[in-house]
C-alpha cells in the first residue's frame, strides 16, 4: 500500500516512477541506498526499489505493485533477515533470468550494480551489465573491470537499445572526473593523464615514510586494519589494479578507446620497499603513477610505475587514502581533480549521480508526454 500511493503521489506531482534493482549489497550499494533516501523528494522521478539480489548473503524481490523498504534492508545485518527474503545467494544465470523476468513484467527500469568482480575478465558483472542493456535496462556500475574491457560494446549496446551505461564509481570513488570530461570540457581534445589512484598503497607509502624501522609487511598489515587493503593486496601491490584504472581512464576519455590491459607496459608496484628506502628519498616521495599519453599518429602510452616525485608536483602532497589526477587538454593548462580521504559515502553518492543521469531521458519523456 505504501509502494502503491507512493507511486499515486509520484504521478500526481509529474514525477515518473523509476524501478530500480539493486545487484549486490555491501559498502557502496548501502551507501548508495543512504543518499537515496536522503534526497528522494528532491529526485523529479519517484525511485522504487524492486529487488536486492546478492551473491552470499541472500535475495529479496517485492511482490508486483509494491516495492522494497530501503530503510528496513539498511537495518539488517544481511538481506536474507528481512521478511519474505530467501536465503544464500543466486547464481549468475539465476540473477540474469531474474534480471529479464523483471523486465519483461514492466518492473525494471535500472540495474545499480556493485559486486566483487574478476579483473580479468569482468565477470560476472560484465554478463549481468550485458543481459540489462539487451532488453533496454539501464545500467549504474561502481565495477572498474567492465569498464576496462568492454567500455565500447557496452556503450554501443545501451545507445543501440535506447538506455544508458554509466561508470563513475569505477575511478576515484564517484569523484566527476568522468562526468567532467564528458560535460565540461566539450569539444576538447584530452590528450593525457597522471595521478595517483590507489588507496592501498599511498597509505602504506605514508607509513613508511613516518617510520623508517617499519617493514613492507607492518606498513601492509596497518592498511588491512584500517579496512583499505584487501585480504589478498597483491592486485593492488603489484599495481594491477592502478593498470586497470588506467584502462578505464584511457578509454572514457577518448586516449586510447581500443586499450586493453596488456596495453599497460610496465606494470610496476611498491613490493618490497620499507620504511628505509622511502625515508632515503625525501623530500621527494615515493608515489604509484598511473600515466595515460596520446602519441602521434593514433599511438598510445599507458603505465604503472613506482616513482620519486618532486615537491613541486600536485601529486607530491597526496596522503593517506587520498587521490589526485591531471589531466591534459589542447585548450586548457593541466587540470588537476583530488579527493581528500575520501568514503564509502563517495562512492555512493557516485552511484546516485549516475542514476539520475540514467534517468533524464525517462523524466523528459514523461513531461513531453504531460504536456501532449
Amino acid at each position: 500500500l505504501c509502494s502503491a500511493w507512493r507511486a499515486t503521489i509520484g504521478a500526481m506531482e509529474g514525477r515518473p516512477v523509476v524501478r530500480l534493482c539493486l545487484v549486490g549489497f555491501g559498502s557502496a550499494n548501502k551507501a548508495f541506498a543512504e543518499v537515496l533516501l536522503e534526497r528522494v523528494g528532491a529526485l523529479p522521478f519517484e525511485p522504487e526499489v524492486v529487488a536486492v539480489l546478492t551473491g552470499r548473503s541472500g535475495w529479496l524481490v517485492a511482490k508486483e505493485g509494491a516495492s522494497l523498504d530501503l530503510s528496513s534492508a539498511l537495518r539488517a545485518e544481511k538481506v536474507q533477515n528481512l521478511p519474505g527474503a530467501q536465503a544464500g545467494g543466486l547464481a549468475q544465470e539465476d540473477t540474469i533470468k531474474l534480471i529479464l523476468q523483471l523486465r519483461a513484467e514492466g518492473r525494471l527500469d535500472v540495474l545499480i550494480e556493485a559486486i566483487p568482480t574478476d579483473h580479468s575478465s569482468g565477470e560476472p558483472a560484465l554478463s549481468f551489465a550485458r543481459a540489462a542493456l539487451q532488453v533496454g535496462v539501464s545500467v549504474v556500475t561502481a565495477n572498474k573491470a567492465p569498464v576496462a574491457i568492454a567500455l565500447k560494446s557496452l556503450l554501443e549496446l545501451a545507445d543501440r537499445h535506447g538506455c544508458r551505461y554509466l561508470h563513475e564509481s569505477a575511478c576515484m570513488d564517484g569523484i566527476p572526473v568522468f562526468n567532467m570530461a564528458r560535460k565540461c570540457l566539450p569539444h576538447a581534445r584530452i590528450s593525457g593523464f597522471e595521478g595517483v589512484l590507489n588507496s592501498t598503497t599511498n597509505v602504506m607509502l605514508d607509513c613508511l615514510e613516518r617510520d623508517a624501522t617499519l617493514s613492507f609487511a607492518a606498513a601492509l598489515k596497518v592498511a588491512q586494519d584500517m579496512g583499505i587493503a584487501e585480504a589478498d593486496p597483491s592486485a593492488d601491490i603489484d599495481g594491477w589494479d592502478a593498470a586497470v584504472k588506467c584502462v578505464c581512464l584511457a578509454q572514457a576519455l577518448g586516449i586510447a578507446p581500443s586499450a586493453t590491459l596488456q596495453d599497460v607496459r610496465p606494470v610496476e608496484g611498491i613490493r618490497g620497499l620499507d620504511g628505509a628506502a622511502v625515508q632515503k628519498g625525501l623530500p621527494k616521495r615515493f608515489k604509484l603513477l598511473c600515466r595515460g599519453r596520446r602519441e602521434e599518429g593514433g599511438a598510445f602510452s599507458l603505465a604503472v610505475t613506482r616513482e620519486l616525485v618532486e615537491p613541486s608536483s600536485p601529486l607530491h602532497g597526496v596522503s593517506g587514502s587520498s587521490s589526485c589526477v591531471t589531466f591534459f587538454t589542447d585548450v586548457l593548462g593541466p587540470l588537476t581533480v583530488v579527493q581528500t580521504s575520501p568514503t564509502t559515502r563517495d562512492t555512493g553518492y557516485g552511484i546516485f549521480a549516475d542514476l539520475c543521469e540514467a534517468c533524464e531521458g525517462l523524466v523528459s519523456r514523461s513531461k513531453a508526454a504531460g504536456s501532449a
